[in-house]
């Protein structure tokens, strides 16, 4: 699966992000009244296609995944679970939008208690 594909496909879901591209990674973050919070890095390989995704570590994983997911070594974060892509498109999609809809979920929440 090439990035540009992830990203299309996310987008396609209605989902509301900015994506932040450097040489090592592209990030992906949510927009939260004047923040933007990080919900998924992408790492790819020389040709562009995705080799593993970095997602938050509150993300719900269904148990069909759990073996497939692993701490991404990032211990100064919330993006701390990692899945490796292999052929596993589906399951990097939803992991993709379920990692999105925790950040949201999370600092929508922070935004109500707030204005409390």
């Amino acid at each position: 699966m090439k990035v540009n594909e992830l990203i299309n496909e996310l987008k396609q879901q209605n989902l509301d992000f900015e994506v932040s591209r450097n040489q090592k990674q592209i990030a992906l973050y949510y927009h939260s009244v004047g923040k933007y919070k990080k919900f998924l890095e992408i790492h790819s390989n020389n040709v562009n296609e995705v080799t593993y995704v970095k997602f938050h570590s509150q993300t719900l994983i269904s148990s069909s995944m759990k073996s497939s997911v692993t701490s991404s070594g990032d211990d100064d974060c919330s993006i701390t679970k990692k899945i490796v892509f292999d052929n596993n498109y589906k399951d990097i999609l939803d992991i993709s939008i379920d990692s999105y809809n925790k950040v949201k979920d999370l600092y929508d929440l922070k935004l109500l208690k707030k204005s409390n």
